[in-house]
């Protein structure tokens, strides 16, 4: 960085699980010393990483994310929905001070910088982007608590359009609620603007270089207490459907759904701090039982699949409505059929 005088402290992470990078990105914020600043580049495996603010279910193609092996995970900041990938890059500043003090060109200047070194002439775009050619290929977005800022961003460089664009594709169902939509940019790789592939090993050397300058950075070392508790707080939170996908506050939905040997089913549920409030069940499907019996028991239920089909397994739908079976129904409601 510009501010080179200031001393940063490296920080590198051993996995590529998002779940346990995010985790070890809040950890580090919290538990390492609040008087140091850290600078950490880190990639993951294909994901989607979702705004704190945002509707998982609007944001994400939940079934196309489940077919194809996508875990989608919140992460503390605020910000739209971005797809991460091995030929993607990441990194987090974790600095002393607040914003407004602290500018998007302080922590964009070494990104520029390492951009220009490979023929790329970048620059900032509104408040969290930078972009080359008019198309953008780094989001940023920031965390701030007790007078320390987080700063982490994406950056682009091979790019699986066709993934990327079928993930973040929602399906056509009406979902109502007041999430943090994202906005659709034109997006473009590092290497598109280069005109050849730059590997990510590459372009963290060039990048790392810039913050600290040619000199070796002093690193920081995980010991085997921080990563008990970096696991702790992946498995507590990161990995959990609670926090990535049913946590919203408050949202309705309503889905349509043909369905083999059943008919049309058509849901209308209201969700509030991740249960059902609401829900009615329509349809030419042929009816059992009442159906009103089987809406009143979904009341109060957990948007998430295992625990609701496990819950619908009790019910047994298919005493209600004719060929409408535990998994479907449970599958329906969260997004994923």
């Amino acid at each position: 960085m510009d501010e080179r005088e200031v001393s940063m402290i490296y920080l590198e992470s051993p996995s590529t699980d998002p779940t346990f990078n995010l985790a070890l990105e809040e950890y580090a914020f919290g538990h390492l010393n609040p008087q140091e600043e850290y600078f950490m580049l880190w990639r993951n495996r294909p994901s989607v990483i979702i705004g704190k603010h945002q509707n998982a279910q609007q944001e994400v193609n939940l079934l196309y994310a489940e077919q194809h092996h996508i875990p989608v995970v919140r992460r503390l900041s605020g910000g739209g929905a971005v797809y991460h990938d091995l030929n993607n890059l990441n990194f987090t500043f974790i600095v002393r001070g607040a914003v407004p003090e602290l500018s998007m060109e302080r922590f964009a200047a070494p990104l520029l910088a390492a951009c220009r070194r490979f023929g790329i002439q970048a620059r900032i775009e509104g408040r969290n982007d930078v972009t080359a050619d008019g198309r953008k290929f780094s989001g940023n977005a920031r965390y701030v608590e007790r007078g320390r800022t987080m700063h982490h961003g994406t950056i682009l460089l091979q790019t699986d359009r066709e993934t990327m664009e079928q993930v973040l594709t929602v399906s056509s169902d009406k979902i109502e609620s007041k999430g943090i939509a994202s906005v659709k940019s034109r997006v473009t790789s590092l290497s598109l603007c280069a005109g050849y592939v730059i590997e990510p090993d590459v372009f963290s050397a060039v990048l790392r270089e810039e913050v600290f300058g040619t000199d070796m950075p002093h690193q920081y070392m995980w010991t085997e207490e921080d990563l008990r508790q970096i696991e702790l707080l992946k498995q507590n939170r990161y990995a959990t459907w609670a926090w990535n996908v049913g946590t919203f506050p408050v949202y309705e939905v309503t889905r349509r759904r043909r369905i083999e040997g059943c008919g049309i089913v058509e849901t209308s549920f209201s969700v509030l701090g991740g249960r059902i409030s609401e829900i009615t069940l329509r349809g030419d499907f042929m009816e059992f039982l009442p159906v009103s019996e089987l809406e009143e028991q979904l009341l109060g239920c957990r948007i998430e699949p295992g625990e609701l089909e496990a819950f619908l397994q009790t019910c047994r739908p298919e005493q209600y409505i004719c060929g409408l079976t535990a998994h479907i129904l449970a599958r329906m409601l969260c997004g994923l059929l």
